[in-house]
């Protein structure tokens, strides 16, 4: 911090004396406030403002000053001067807009002397930093400091995204989504809490049944919200792709076998092959797998469940099987064989040779 504010000091005594352009100016304010350097941004934009009233982005840099207010010194009386002062001197900015919501937030936030809403707004900074865990603990300082405050169920919902979108945190963010639904039952964020938990439990192996369930359960809850669209694209391709067995074995291993049973049962298509004695272990799943691959087109419906029995000796000698549930990784089992075995299949094999 003390060799950025020697730069900081350094910088403005030489402003003093030569007056920076106006565009390189803006652009040193806007790195500070890139780089969560509020403070020093903060002491630029005004420096900008004050010595350039006509330039095409002062509308910018009030705008970025009446968030720097709040989110440095919690002053909000000076934050809604500087938004108005937008507002009347510069009406045909784009920023207008911008500007009239940020006023409105600060009248319908500024609970607790405003201190959850600087808070919140020091958390946004720090997203746009990418500084994500950083935010969720200033997001965090809302919920636990100030439960009672306008923006605490914002800031738990907001916590729940970050942890999903950002973090990859999804446990958490399902955990993070329940409690807001337990702790703030009249929350406006709860029906896309509800979307989100499901989408995030798309995220974790093996759970993509349950998830395409959860959103197709939502959309039908929720038929007139604009996410329950989304929710059925999202539930259909999380069927499709666990509809699709994803090779783990190199198919280099793959060995030449004999389908010698298939059918429907139940649930369950299930088949038998029979294939060379003296495979190894490698050579015996990678066979198995490709035939649960290949036969597992023949199942009645894509969600049930498909079981290749492998024999060396059909039907006395079991080298193995592979299951597979829609939606969940196969399952592959070779079987342990002692040398008579071996020994016994082999001589069989050969003796079934043409």
């Amino acid at each position: 911090m003390i060799p950025k504010l020697l730069l900081f000091v350094g910088l403005c005594a030489i402003a003093g004396a030569t007056a920076q352009p106006a565009d390189r100016q803006l652009a040193f304010a806007e790195d500070l406030y890139a780089n969560g350097e509020d403070v020093f941004a903060l002491l630029e934009f005004k420096r900008f403002v004050f010595h350039n009233p006509s330039h095409a982005q002062t509308p910018l840099a009030l705008h970025r000053l009446s968030r720097l207010y709040v989110s440095t010194t919690g002053n909000l009386t000076a934050a809604q001067e500087t938004s108005a002062a937008l507002i009347a001197k510069y009406p045909r900015s784009p920023l207008v807009p911008e500007a009239r919501a940020f006023v409105e937030f600060l009248e319908v936030n500024s609970d607790f002397d405003g201190r959850p809403m600087q808070l919140w707004l020091k958390a946004e900074n720090l997203e746009k930093q990418k500084r994500f865990d950083a935010a969720v603990a200033i997001l965090d300082r809302i919920v636990e400091r100030f439960p009672q405050a306008r923006l605490a169920d914002d800031a738990l919902y907001r916590i729940g995204t970050i942890q999903h979108e950002r973090l990859g945190k999804t446990a958490e963010a399902r955990a993070t989504f329940a409690r807001l639904a337990q702790d703030y039952p009249q929350s406006e964020w709860l029906v896309r809490a509800e979307f989100q938990a499901a989408s995030a439990l798309g995220s974790v192996k093996g759970s993509e049944p349950e998830a395409a369930v959860a959103l197709r359960r939502f959309a039908a809850k929720h038929p007139k919200d604009p996410l329950a669209k989304e929710a059925l694209v999202k539930a259909a391709a999380l069927e499709r792709a666990g509809f699709v067995i994803k090779r783990q074995f190199d198919a280099k291993f793959v060995r030449k076998y004999a389908v010698r049973r298939g059918g429907q049962a139940g649930q369950q298509y299930a088949v038998d092959i029979q294939i060379a004695a003296g495979l190894s272990q490698r050579e015996v799943q990678a066979t198995l797998e490709d035939a649960l691959v290949k036969e597992s087109a023949k199942r009645a419906k894509p969600q049930d469940n498909v079981r290749v029995q492998g024999y060396f000796n059909y039907p006395i000698t079991r080298a193995g099987a592979a299951t597979w549930t829609p939606g969940k990784v196969p399952i592959y089992r070779v079987e342990k064989r002692k040398t008579k075995h071996l020994l016994l299949d082999l001589g069989l094999d050969i003796l079934n040779q043409p």
